[in-house]
């Protein structure tokens, strides 16, 4: 089979000795600084490759040797062809060493949905890009040589080309399938962890060397490729491509100033006599300062105006309150609860229900104010008591009495040693009239 032309200017003897010449600067690099390999190792190499021979074209290698020398060495070229075809002979060596994983045997069930898997998945990328440049040379390279490792490194590129084809690959109606992309990467991981399990000495000191390599591949080829991208910036920068599995990190954002920072330092003679120097809502939201500069409202009978203090003792002493009638505020003793409409609370007040329950726990209220009870249910299907006004003074209905909504003078008078009205005998709360006795 012909060699393709980075392959026959990167020879197997020109990477054997390039790797015995960086062989004493690789094992320098120490564990610090060493960076995360990427998960194919094949693909960076050969991308690092084409970037060095790019670099190396005649055009180029002339505007690259005209770069300021203190922005740009000229070694950095060479140093990135070097490291790469090195760590091209490491990954030959390599593979001889692991014999091509002939030494892990498979399940019979596992290497048939694997190959199935790779064959699918191959035909469907052939039928579509066969024709295509810029995709045939690396779809000819999937399924060239037989053994674990190239099934493995085989299933990751196709699960890579089908997520960067996949508006066109999802098209065929026979062979593509959705689950393929996870397949793939769940059988080439099962193999990884297969492949690590039996793996020797010699194969983890061939892993230790390749990432010290590679920790010097990453720092030239993106300085190449920064380079290179500033001299085709006006057209072809897209040439110069950056490493597989190498992604570029977002720009930190510089910290935003906090208020405090953000105004003008005390002693700045503009602001000796500003009366805001001091003002702890500066450089605040508008809509934020009034949780900043004010305190919390204090709960309390006399402060808070949703719940007076002489509503509380009119409550309590069971008589009519001057000036306070249902059209503002609707009492009910049975249960020492009160309410009162938005318009007189105000929609950044406590209710008076919270401001009750508050009062009972501090002890502001009586004992005998901290039962909670709900109110009944009256008779005519009402959940809330009448309350009647006449001549400015509420008269408030007393539960389920016969008397609700009656005058206070003709209401029968309370039985000494009892806080509730007498009813009479023939009232409905007896459940007999006196007719009917």
């Amino acid at each position: 089979m012909a060699r393709t032309p980075a392959e026959s200017r990167h020879t197997p003897d020109l990477c054997a000795a390039a790797y015995e010449a960086l062989l004493p600067r690789i094992e320098a690099v120490e564990a610090a600084a060493l960076l995360p390999a990427p998960p194919d190792v094949r693909a960076v190499v050969r991308v690092a490759l084409e970037t060095s021979d790019l670099a190396d074209e005649e055009e180029l290698r002339a505007r690259f040797a005209r770069l300021p020398a203190e922005e740009f060495s000229p070694t950095v070229t060479e140093a990135l062809r070097e490291t790469a075809r090195a760590m091209r002979h490491m990954l030959l060596r390599r593979d001889a060493a692991e014999g091509q994983g002939s030494g892990v045997l498979l399940q019979e069930e596992f290497a048939t949905a694997a190959h199935d898997t790779r064959a699918r998945m191959l035909k469907v990328a052939l039928h579509y890009f066969e024709d295509d440049a810029s995709h045939a040379a690396e779809l000819k390279r999937i399924g060239r040589k037989k053994g674990h490792v190239q099934l493995r490194d085989d299933l990751e590129r196709l699960a890579n080309f089908y997520e960067a084809t996949r508006e066109v690959i999802e098209r065929d109606p026979k062979w593509y399938r959705a689950g393929d992309i996870v397949e793939a990467r769940r059988i080439a991981t099962e193999l990884t962890t297969l492949l690590k399990a039996a793996q020797s000495d010699e194969l983890s000191q061939w892993d230790a060397r390749l990432a010290q390599a590679y920790s010097l591949l990453l720092p030239a080829h993106e300085e190449v490729r920064a380079a290179g991208q500033f001299l085709l910036r006006n057209g072809g920068a897209e040439r110069f491509v950056a490493l597989p599995g190498v992604r570029r990190r977002a720009r930190k954002e510089e910290p935003k100033a906090t208020p405090a920072e953000a105004t003008p330092a005390a002693d700045d003679p503009r602001r000796r006599d500003d009366p805001r120097r001091d003002d702890p809502s500066r450089g605040v939201a508008p809509h934020r300062r009034r949780l900043v500069t004010r305190p919390p409202t204090p709960c309390h009978p006399r402060d808070c105006p949703s719940f007076p203090a002489e509503l509380i003792v009119a409550l309590f002493e069971r008589r009519p309150l001057a000036g306070w009638g249902s059209a503002r505020w609707r009492v009910t003793p049975g249960n020492n609860r009160m309410a009162a409409p938005d318009s007189v609370r105000g929609s950044e007040r406590a209710s008076p229900d919270t401001c009750r329950r508050r009062r009972v726990a501090s002890g502001w209220l009586p004992r005998f104010a901290r039962q909670r009870t709900r109110q009944p249910a009256h008779r005519d299907g009402r959940s809330e008591p009448r309350t009647n006004v006449r001549g400015g003074h509420p008269v408030i209905a007393w539960g389920d009495a016969p008397t609700r909504g009656t005058p206070a003078c003709k209401r029968p008078a309370l039985e000494e040693g009892n806080d509730e009205p007498a009813e009479p005998q023939g009232s409905p709360a007896h459940g007999t009239s006196a007719a009917t006795r």
